[in-house]
């Protein structure tokens, strides 16, 4: 194939994300000449604009960020025949692991002139695009203080959790699928569009952002002494249905209604109000292919 031939790729950096492997990586990007460019995004949603502005330009867009950035970027680029990359340099890189995205700029460049991808499904939150793990409880409180924290990283991400867990409430909801309506407390509700949160902690062990359905983790409220135990499955990959924990698997929409209003989407905070109803569009966004994604 000859260079010309080569897929133009256009960098979307968040500068908050990484701030110390910034200048190294932009020296790497600027070294690949004419066949990708950067662009900064400067507040939230602005890759989003960029995207709409960059569309005829370029034929894949690579977020460089965490996984609010690659949400963002994925959620713009749903539907038009684009593709998706990504460049990790975020707390958790849920996603990116998912699809074996790493920070070697090297192999990601051959997976983008190799032109091969996957068709990735896409959840809808009412009108708020999700491609990896969202939700409503703990984890949207311990998203909103991770949010508000200076630093960021694995470590402040486990303060947060930490800070959260003796004071957080469960919070009362109805679930509503296509065959069963059920309500009560409940400690998080969580809808998987792949496995993890982020750093390998898998929340839905059979989630497959590629088979056309969804999975809602119903988790209860449990004794505070449980939860060291449910942390070390949480990161083994190997949390299974109990008294506690129930998962439904879905293609059709589920609708839960709520008097909170604090969800987090792709580990975002994000405020909807109810009722929230979720709904899959299979095979939506492309994503570049590694060969090394874990479905």
């Amino acid at each position: 194939m000859l260079e010309t031939d080569y897929p133009k790729a256009l960098f979307i950096l968040n500068p908050n994300s990484g701030k110390k492997k910034h200048k190294k990586l932009l020296r790497e990007i600027q070294d690949l000449g004419d066949e990708t460019t950067i662009r900064f995004s400067e507040y939230a949603g602005h890759s989003i604009q960029i995207v709409g502005e960059e569309l005829e330009n370029y034929d894949v867009f690579v977020a460089v960020g965490g996984d609010g950035t690659v949400s963002e970027i994925a959620s713009a680029l749903s539907g038009t025949g684009k593709k998706l990359a990504v460049y990790p340099t975020g707390s958790g890189n849920g996603f990116a692991r998912e699809f074996g995205f790493n920070r070697n700029l090297n192999q990601l460049m051959k997976a983008i002139r190799e032109q091969k991808s996957v068709a990735c499904d896409v959840l809808s939150f009412n009108n708020q695009k999700s491609v990896n793990v969202s939700g409503i409880g703990f984890d949207s409180a311990v998203a909103v203080n991770f949010a508000h924290r200076k630093k960021r990283g694995f470590r402040n991400y486990v303060v947060s959790t930490l800070k959260n867990i003796r004071s957080f409430h469960p919070i009362q909801a109805v679930v509503k699928t296509d065959t069963e309506e059920i309500s009560g407390e409940f400690f998080m509700l969580t809808v998987a569009n792949t496995r993890q949160f982020g750093n390998n902690a898998i929340i839905s062990a059979q989630s497959n952002p590629t088979d056309g359905q969804f999975e809602v983790i119903l988790a209860y409220p449990f004794p505070l002494w449980m939860f060291p135990q449910i942390v070390l499955r949480l990161f083994l990959g190997k949390l299974k249905p109990t008294s506690y924990l129930r998962i439904i698997r879905s293609t059709q929409p589920v609708i839960i209604s709520t008097p909170e209003n604090q969800f987090h989407i792709d580990g975002e905070p994000t405020r909807l109000n109810s009722p929230v109803t979720i709904q899959i569009h299979p095979a939506r966004l492309l994503v570049v292919d590694t060969g090394r994604r874990k479905f």
